[in-house]
């Protein structure tokens, strides 16, 4: 009894009419893989949400004004960089608003001139053109998880701990994922993935030895004409591949249209960049990574 009623008395300042518990941090994200990652790093503590809807094209997305009121109701902003959502550097929110672009300190590619990749730099700077699907590569996946909870912990420090937690927690799962592709994509026939969609695994082909060509470029705003899809058909006879690679929710026409000129067999990969609602309710990064996997082990002959 005595328990209790000291129990009933530490509550009564929080049921008191003028006590109102602290509103829980709210993060708005860009785009999905931001958003996952925030989302693992937060747990419970705080609440995220997707700016851009799932669907949409996250290259060409543009804020509202109801999705600026949103951001401005926010505690912290997290986008992927300027590269990947150009909009973002020219937000003006309130002063109360920490803006995070998480991949301020990943590896790059450069792009040159349509959608060819010259190779690395060392970090996401400003002096060149920068391919902008730097998740793919997850050592720059982890330093982006480590971005979110370093801006996590530097605006709500009482919940600094868990945010360290969880991401040293996910740090580990990239980790054995990327075991899992060294691994997995050690011995393959193939060499080069062929992709009918636009450049989004230039860092994913890069970081196992694997060279890439694509229909596109990196925004996946044009389509590719004639000459793009009879260069991925030599390719496909150069490697004797036996697929080729499309993206999950575009239209295959490109894709079949290289198919009909060699045989190949099509398989989807996913960029993560952006989701359909289906995907949004039931997958996550490392899903979506690990269905990329499989595609690329039976799209590449590896050897197991």
């Amino acid at each position: 009894m005595k328990i209790a009623l000291a129990a009933l008395l530490a509550l009564l300042p929080w049921l008191s009419p003028g006590h109102t518990a602290a509103a829980p941090l709210k993060i708005a994200a860009s785009s999905f893989p931001v958003y996952d990652f925030a989302r693992v790093v937060a747990g419970d503590r705080a609440e995220v949400f997707l700016l851009s809807p799932p669907g949409s094209n996250t290259h060409s997305f543009e804020p509202s004004p109801s999705d600026i009121l949103r951001l401005s109701n926010s505690g912290i902003f997290v986008y992927v960089s300027g590269y990947m959502e150009p909009w973002a550097e020219r937000l003006e929110l309130k002063p109360g608003v920490k803006i995070v672009e998480a991949a301020s300190g990943a590896s790059c590619i450069r792009v040159a001139a349509g959608h060819a990749h010259e190779g690395r730099s060392h970090e996401h700077g400003r002096d060149g053109s920068c391919d902008p699907h730097v998740w793919m590569d997850t050592d720059n996946a982890s330093k982006m998880v480590q971005a979110i909870a370093d801006a996590l912990s530097a605006k709500d420090p009482a919940n600094a701990c868990v945010y360290a937690a969880n991401a040293s927690a996910y740090q580990k799962r990239l980790k054995a994922l990327d075991e899992s592709y060294r691994k997995g994509l050690a011995s393959c026939k193939v060499k080069s993935i062929i992709h009918s969609g636009h450049a989004a695994f230039a860092y994913l082909a890069a970081r196992y030895g694997l060279s890439f060509v694509s229909s596109t470029g990196v925004t996946g705003d044009s389509e590719p004409v004639p000459s793009d899809l009879l260069a991925l058909a030599r390719e496909v006879r150069k490697y004797g591949a036996e697929y080729i690679f499309t993206e999950a929710q575009v239209n295959r026409r490109f894709a079949d249209t290289v198919r009909a000129e060699t045989g190949a067999q099509i398989l989807s990969l996913h960029h993560i960049g952006s989701v359909s609602r289906e995907e949004f309710a039931s997958s996550s990064y490392l899903s979506m990574m690990e269905d990329n996997l499989a595609a690329l082990e039976k799209g590449l002959s590896c050897r197991q």
